[in-house]
């Protein structure tokens, strides 16, 4: 941007396009100019020009200056001119000089940008085309060359490249493809690296798959890298006489049964299926192949008895009734999930063929986890399209025979684990130390330790962004995995807020080559612990995911269940233990089901349990488009809506940080516009004129009792006039507008009448209870500046302070108005100064002006309904300022206040008293009518719980035939800031929406505002603010801040919601 008055005065007959490019000087007076030309400073304070702003584009949903790929070009010894454009979706770069050649400026630039602004090309011209003005034609480029595919060379790569396919299901991979834009992920990483290292003997681990992604690449670095030969035993097959004999479980099933003899017969673990077959379906041939199936895996007949305090597990026979019923598909599905298996007893399969009404027919099946997980659907698919192809042309199937059985592989599994328990639970152990035992997402319900019903939310991150996602994984040498991880926590991190988060993934557990094509229960379960701090880059957290994620994969052998014994949380039946977050993420396809006049459709079935807080999946078929999520919650803890929108913000975070990476976390967008628009801030209904303290106070109908204690009681008439007569004693001694008068009496009528005289005074109210010890009421009669003090005895009062008798009752009781008082009472003055613990032991004194007690009594008139007929109990002690708020609310209506004795407390004496004053309005800390009886109490129709977070039992037991609600408000805000509508039984306790003249937002550590569902600080903003602390500026600077959605200030609560 350019400025000075060298600046030309605009276009002419051009005034848009004159406001467009002149704007307004950021950085002084007047005007500047917007160039649309990209520099940057050097070292020495010059500028390099980089490109223009109209050549930024969108390649593979990344923004792209090509100007920075030029100048990057340019910076080659022996380039004259370069300039970079898109040709389809790729970048192709153009380049004038001698002695240049194409690949070697490409590698030139891969070594100094980022792998999405590396071009497909480099083209070596003799010269430029030029436009008539000089400039560079863009349209005039000839087509650019691109770089043959070079297929392997050598063994070594011959041999990566055959691994690659198989793993992936590809056909041939050339040498420079990498295997994550083919597909790949955490888990194919790890079998690609199993795989090469049972056919190299040596060992290779996810890290080299990640650090070396292309065929050459890696097979550089496993030609180049000092490895070890393999320590891990070979899977062989066992002799063929222990065939029959019964083989211990597998790790991964050890727990899973102890769950099931926990809980007998659950379905919490059950896979459920379904296929719709339409066309010419061959019932029998359909039969056969089931059992085909089923006697090819062992694992679907399998039975797991205790045989002497030890689960083992032999195969057995299975007759399943394959008869095709007509029973309701949905029906039939819902049964099969609704019940489990005797693991003991049972073989862990249920199959049913059911006949549709309108055509066609649907294979169901249920089968228990221990017997198979998610990556055996691939088999099993595979050998059932080829059992039945087989049956349907009257032969039985030809399939090459598996290569070991599954309970080979428990045996050796199990020697493979014991065999490192020792380093592996060591590495557990150090690295879940100190992790938080509950993940605090904020709940929708109360966690309970009932069964959990399934609810679900699907979302979708789409073509643009999925591209986005694999882009940011190369170019940091990760996976799509770890990069979904990282936005996955960043998301946890905001809705949760700590930074401190563990979420759990599951491992395929298929670790030798022998054991892909065999149906069972292999998969395992890591913890991934992740730390985040808000100023570290997105990139930086994707750099510290991959190396935790990493760590944890290669100790990722050992049983979920021992790493849990030997981390030893406290366990509890309402939370999964370590985590209660599960991720995890498919980057393959769904197998086809294929066979000729037949068309298969898998059709969705669904858990109805929920096993954990959250199960976030994402499915990514491979296929270059969108990736499909669903989040599975236990309906028994959130709603819906609120999943959803965590769904959208973690899909929001991902699209921000991989469109910019350097992004630091804690600038994440969290909102949308629309939201922000909403929620920054949230303000009540506009607010009213300001009305001074003593004028509260009127005398409607001087005949209606204003105040009672015990069996004594003042009329409103009486009221006035006592505090009138009190009012001038005060004056006379020279008090007036912020002069702090102290009031140290104990609830009774003298307390509600010395109240009223310090406000007719226009006198600052400074309520002491008496009950406090003398040091303490010492300090604040000091800490507050105190100048009289209205006392039954001068005991208390220092000599320095004026006492005033509390029950002097002689003078003058006319009206006192500003002509009367030392000075005019304004709305800024303080209204009453309420003494708080401070956090260092030292009580601090809160000034509260008159400003905001116009909408507080409008509140109170619209809330409580009071009138002349209502008794209002005074209960709260007389420092606090529900005190002062009990008060007005009988002031404000004409309605009589029931002062409670000093020494009532709760209990049955506050019921005796509630019943026999016929109180009409109560306000409470909701811990008073938790432990009481509401029985009984007809008269009373209000009651506001304040103070304190109220449980749900309470609106549930006291809202029953009277209005309940629950007020929030600090000290430091005029009484009460926001306040819910009426609660009832079972309805969610919530503190409700700002009150008029008030407006509330919810911000970050950041002071960013946080969307629905995320926790964050609760600041209030408005005119009913305290002025401040008294004698406190620095507290007072650093609790009432300037104003981030407005103009003003803001009090920090301090308070989470």
């Amino acid at each position: 941007y350019l400025a000075g008055p060298a600046l030309a005065r605009g276009y002419v007959g051009a005034p848009g396009l004159t406001a467009e490019r002149f704007v307004a000087n950021v950085c002084g007076s007047g005007r500047m100019y917007r160039t649309g030309d990209l520099v940057r400073w050097s070292v020495s304070h010059e500028l390099e020009f980089v490109g223009r702003v109209d050549d930024q584009v969108k390649v593979r949903g990344f923004r792209v200056e090509l100007g920075e790929i030029d100048a990057v070009l340019g910076s080659f010894g022996g380039v004259d001119a370069a300039v970079t454009v898109v040709r389809g979706d790729v970048l192709a770069s153009y380049v004038v000089g001698a002695r240049l050649e194409g690949e070697v400026l490409r590698e030139f630039v891969s070594g100094r940008l980022p792998r999405y602004m590396v071009p497909a090309s480099v083209t070596v011209l003799g010269e430029l085309p030029l436009t008539r003005s000089g400039k560079v034609d863009r349209g005039a480029l000839p087509e650019p060359v691109l770089p043959s595919v070079r297929s392997p060379r050598g063994s070594l790569e011959e041999l990566v490249a055959g691994v690659v396919a198989e793993v992936l299901g590809v056909g041939e991979v050339d040498a420079e493809t990498d295997f994550f834009a083919l597909g790949g992920t955490s888990l194919t990483a790890a079998r690609l690296a199993s795989r090469l290292a049972h056919a190299l003997n040596r060992n290779v681990g996810v890290r080299d798959v990640l650090e070396g992604p292309t065929v050459a690449q890696l097979a550089t670095r496993l030609s180049t890298a000092q490895t070890r030969a393999v320590s891990v035993p070979r899977l062989i097959v066992r002799h063929p006489g222990e065939a029959h004999r019964p083989a211990p479980l597998a790790p991964a099933q050890e727990r899973l049964w102890l769950l099931d003899r926990m809980n007998p017969r659950s379905p919490d673990y059950l896979l459920t299926f379904a296929l719709d077959l339409d066309g010419d379906v061959d019932l029998a041939a359909l039969a056969a192949a089931i059992s085909d199936v089923l006697g090819r895996h062992e694992p679907l007949r399998t039975v797991f008895p205790d045989v002497d305090g030890v689960p083992v597990q032999t195969a057995t026979v299975v007759n399943l009734d394959l008869a095709p019923a007509d029973d309701d598909v949905d029906a039939a599905l819902s049964q099969l999930t609704s019940v489990g298996f005797d693991l003991t007893s049972e073989a862990p399969i249920r199959v049913r063929i059911l006949r549709r009404p309108a055509g066609g027919f649907t294979v169901a099946a249920a089968v228990h986890h221990i017997a198979m997980d998610g990556l055996s659907f691939g088999p099993l698919a595979r050998d059932l399209t080829t059992a039945y192809v087989s049956r349907a042309g009257g032969r039985a199937p030809t399939w090459d025979a598996l290569p070991i059985r599954y309970a080979d592989y428990a045996r050796w599994h199990r020697k493979v684990v014991d065999d490192n328990a020792t380093e592996d639970l060591e590495f557990w152990t150090t690295q879940l130390h100190g992790l938080p035992e509950l993940l605090p997402l904020p709940t929708d319900h109360p966690r309970t330790s009932a069964e959990r019903t399934a609810g679900r939310v699907t979302f979708a991150v789409d073509r643009e962004l999925n591209a986005a996602v694999k882009e940011v994984a190369r170019k940091y040498a990760a996976t799509p995995f770890m990069v979904l991880h990282s936005a996955l926590v960043a998301m946890l991190s905001v809705v949760a807020g700590v930074d401190d988060i563990a979420v759990g993934t599951p491992t395929s557990g298929r670790i030798d080559p022998g054991l892909d094509d065999l149906v069972g229960m292999f998969v395992g379960t890591v913890v991934l612990r992740t730390r985040i701090d808000p100023k570290m880059s997105f990139a930086q957290l994707v750099s510290s995911v991959r190396s935790t994620n990493l760590a944890a994969m290669a100790h990722g052998d050992q049983p979920f269940e021992r790493v849990v014994d030997a981390v030893a949380p406290r366990r509890s039946a309402d939370h999964h233990p370590l985590f209660q977050v599960m991720f995890a993420y498919q980057g393959f396809a769904e197998p086809d089901l294929v066979s000729d006049h037949l068309t298969v459709t898998p059709r969705a079935v669904q858990s109805t349990v929920s096993r954990y807080d959250l199960e976030v999946e994402l499915l990514d078929t491979r296929r270059g488009g969108a990736m499909n999520g669903v989040i599975t919650y236990p309906t028994e803890l959130f709603e819906q809506d609120t999943v959803l929108r965590w769904s959208h913000l973690l899909v929001r975070l991902l699209r921000a940080a991989v469109t910019d990476p350097s992004l630091q976390v804690g600038d994440l967008p969290l909102m949308s516009d629309a939201e922000r628009d909403e929620l920054a801030p949230m303000a009540g209904m506009p607010g009213v004129s300001p009305v001074m303290l003593p004028n509260l106070l009127k005398c409607v109908d001087p005949d209606v009792v204003a105040v009672r204690y015990v069996d004594d009681e003042l009329t409103y008439e009486q009221l006035d006039a006592r505090a009138n007569r009190l009012a001038r004693r005060l004056i006379g001694l020279g008090m007036g507008p912020d002069d702090r008068v102290a009031v140290i009496l104990p609830r009774s009528l003298e307390s509600v009448v010395a109240f009223w005289a310090v406000a007719r005074s226009g006198a600052t109210v400074v309520p002491i209870d008496v009950g406090h010890p003398t040091s303490r009421i010492a300090e604040i009669l000091t800490r507050a500046h105190v100048k009289a003090a209205i006392a039954r005895s001068d005991d208390m009062v220092p000599a320095e302070i004026a006492w005033v008798d509390a029950g002097d009752a002689d003078g003058n009781s006319a009206a006192v108005c500003d002509w009367d008082r030392v000075r005019p009472l304004m709305p800024d003055h303080a209204a009453y100064v309420v003494f708080t613990s401070g956090s260092t032991g030292t009580p601090k004194g809160v000034v509260v002006t008159h400003r905001g007690l116009g909408n507080h009594a409008a509140e109170v008139r619209a809330l409580y309904e009071v009138d002349a007929r209502s008794r209002v109990l005074h209960f709260a002690a007389p420092s606090f300022d529900g005190a002062i708020h009990e008060i007005l609310v009988a002031a404000i209506g004409g309605a009589t206040l029931i002062v409670a004795p000093a020494d009532l407390f709760g209990g049955d004496r506050l019921k005796d008293l509630l019943r026999r004053e016929r109180v009409t309005h109560w306000t409470t800390t909701p811990s008073v009518p938790a432990v009481m009886d509401p029985s009984g109490l007809d008269e009373l129709v209000f009651i506001a719980v304040v103070g304190e977070a109220c449980p749900p039992e309470v609106p549930a037991r006291w809202s029953v035939g009277r209005t309940l609600v629950d007020l929030y408000g600090p000290t430091e805000h005029t009484v009460w800031a926001t306040g819910s509508q009426g609660l009832g039984p079972g309805d969610p306790i919530t503190i409700g929406r700002p009150i008029r003249g008030a407006s509330v937002v919810v911000l970050d550590g950041r002071l960013r505002p946080v969307p629905v569902g995320v926790v964050g600080e609760l600041y209030l903003a408005g005119p009913a603010l305290a002025r401040g602390y008294v004698g406190a500026p620095g507290l007072t600077a650093e609790r009432f801040v300037a104003n981030v959605c407005g103009s003003g200030r803001m009090y920090r609560t301090g308070d989470l919601v």
